[in-house]
């Protein structure tokens, strides 16, 4: 019982400070948060069959100008096999796409250098506005794994997140 209580004690003091700000800060993909950014390890992407947890993900566009997902951080176990449920309900184009700075810097540069691509992949999804999407992916090592839209402006204007993957134990909707 003293070990459990210990875990949960270091559980909440680690991410404390994260849920007080609604989850995980955005990546700045100017920045290095990851120790090996062009060969992190983000995961794999996932089989229906082994899918153990669904996150709806709404991708937003505000009157100021802003662009958002809705949740913006989120914490997912080790092991886990997500079912991404992506819903677009702004008024323009958005994308969700999972990846390592490297992963989503060239990918934002391919994205400005052709805007009108719509693609699909394991890892990301295009989406009209009031369209919706799916993208299964296993996280198979703890690690910050970013997402971001990157339609040429879209990261710009915020549109972009970052999920903490850990083995600690689950709170709430985290897990």
């Amino acid at each position: 019982m003293k070990y459990v209580l210990s875990a949960i004690v270091l559980a909440i003091t680690l991410v404390q400070p994260l849920w007080a700000a609604d989850g995980p800060p955005p990546v700045n993909p100017d920045t290095n948060h990851h120790s090996e950014a062009d060969t992190q390890e983000i995961g794999r992407p996932g089989r229906p069959d082994d899918v153990t947890r669904t996150i709806e993900v709404r991708l937003y566009d505000t009157q100021s100008g802003r662009m958002i997902f809705e949740p913006r951080g989120l914490y997912v176990k080790t092991g886990t096999t997500v079912r991404f449920k992506i819903v677009n309900v702004g008024l323009v184009e958005h994308e969700f796409f999972v990846g390592n700075p490297h992963q989503i810097s060239e990918h934002r540069k391919w994205m400005q250098d052709n805007p009108d691509m719509e693609h699909s992949g394991p890892n990301s999804v295009s989406l009209q506005r009031g369209q919706s999407g799916e993208v299964l992916w296993a996280f198979d090592t703890p690690g910050p794994v970013d997402f971001a839209c990157l339609v040429p402006g879209h990261f710009e204007a915020g549109m972009r997140g970052l999920i903490i993957v850990n083995d600690l134990p689950a709170f709430g909707n985290r897990g």
